[in-house]
């Protein structure tokens, strides 16, 4: 049923007998609760939630509709400030059905997206998001959309930033095959996980202008193979890397990171990239570092098969490098409590590099010999 919680109140600067003249009409911001996937008398949609919305507005959904799938035939509009608050990524389910961009934000406008799947969106620029306000994804899945440039999405004039959100099976034909940042504006990623993406060039993340900041994120399994910056590509901007895994990826050139000449690499400390080849002189303070000839394995639960998908678990195996191996004063950094599946982030002594914290539970699991090697994980 349509469910409309709008707290619409109205004073009056002058009252008659029959209280007939009314000279001040205010809105106050209210919730809007979308009720069915597709509109239909006396229910509202997605897209008639957010036509309804006014500024300052938030959006849910009913649990009635978890679970089923909102199709799109063409894009929708965020053209006001609004948040907008799915039931989980299983749940919360809005596809563009290969034939349509899932949303655009305009200038100017705010706009927070939290606990939902965005998916199979086709668009020339930001398969899933074309973003040119200041925009936050949180607890996200953005998967399977493609396009030019941007296949997830491509942040064309202002600000971004993804936190506790998967970017993964996307595709460009160009670049940016998650993320296409092409501002001078910041975008920063926190608890991300990029994978399983593909484009001529930047595969996961292609970055052009601006700042962009990568915190206790895991890039793994994208792929350019006949370009540059199979993980991340770092054109004109400047890239901040603390505590983050860039590993398993797949390019021509800087098949981990690539870095143009008039890009900046700022090596906060206590990463993990799998092939410096291409930045070896950028990484200063970090020290698990490899090389094309010895790359450096993370160790995660199951490989990401070949870009584009976002099948893979990018958990760490027992004797990960990337175990225990963070910054030891996470402060300031803003992770949070939790790991991006919502487990303890402070779970053995000190955080882990990567979107995955290694748990307690894992480490406490009945021990069993499945090596006949001499030391490590499952020897006697």
């Amino acid at each position: 049923m349509f469910k409309l919680n709008q707290n619409r109140s109205l004073t009056s600067g002058i009252t008659t007998l029959f209280l007939i003249c009314m000279t001040s009409f205010v809105v106050k911001a209210g919730t809007i609760v979308v009720d069915s996937t597709s509109a239909t008398m006396g229910t509202i949609s997605l897209r008639t939630a957010i036509a309804t919305a006014i500024s300052g507005d938030t959006i849910t959904f009913s649990s009635d509709i978890d679970g089923d799938t909102i199709h799109l035939i063409t894009q929708i509009n965020l053209d006001t400030n609004l948040v907008i608050i799915g039931n989980g990524i299983t749940n919360t389910i809005i596809d563009g059905m290969d034939n349509s961009r899932i949303f655009e934000i305009t200038i100017g406008d705010t706009v927070l997206i939290s606990g939902m799947t965005v998916q199979n969106g086709n668009e020339t620029e930001g398969g899933a998001i074309l973003n040119a306000g200041a925009m936050q994804i949180v607890n996200s899945r953005i998967v399977d959309n493609t396009a030019e440039s941007g296949g997830g999405v491509q942040n064309f004039d202002g600000t971004a930033a993804f936190t506790n959100t998967i970017i993964a099976g996307n595709s460009a034909t160009v670049t940016g095959g998650g993320v296409f940042n092409q501002t001078s504006d910041s975008i920063t990623f926190i608890n991300c996980i990029i994978s399983g993406n593909s484009a001529n060039s930047g595969a996961g993340v292609e970055h052009f202008l601006g700042t962009a900041t990568f915190t206790n994120c895991t890039i793994a399994g994208n792929s350019a193979p006949s370009g540059e910056g199979g993980g991340v590509g770092n054109r004109n901007g400047t890239a901040i890397f603390t505590n983050t895994i860039v590993a398993k990826n797949i390019a021509s050139i800087g098949p981990d990171i690539y870095d143009q000449s008039n890009g900046v690499i700022i090596d906060v400390g206590n990463n993990l990239i799998g092939d410096t080849s291409d930045v070896v002189e950028l990484f200063t303070t970090s020290v698990l570092l490899g090389q094309s000839t010895a790359p450096l394995d993370p160790l995660f639960n199951i490989d990401v098969p070949m870009a584009p998908s976002f099948d893979g678990d990018l958990n760490l195996l027992c004797g990960s490098p990337a175990f225990n191996a963070g910054t030891p004063d996470t402060s300031g950094l803003n992770i949070g409590l939790k790991d991006i599946a919502g487990s303890p982030r402070f779970a053995i002594n000190r955080v882990d590099i990567g979107a995955h914290e290694f748990q307690l539970s894992d480490a406490l699991a009945p021990l069993v010999v499945s090596s006949t090697a001499d030391s490590g994980c499952g020897s006697l």
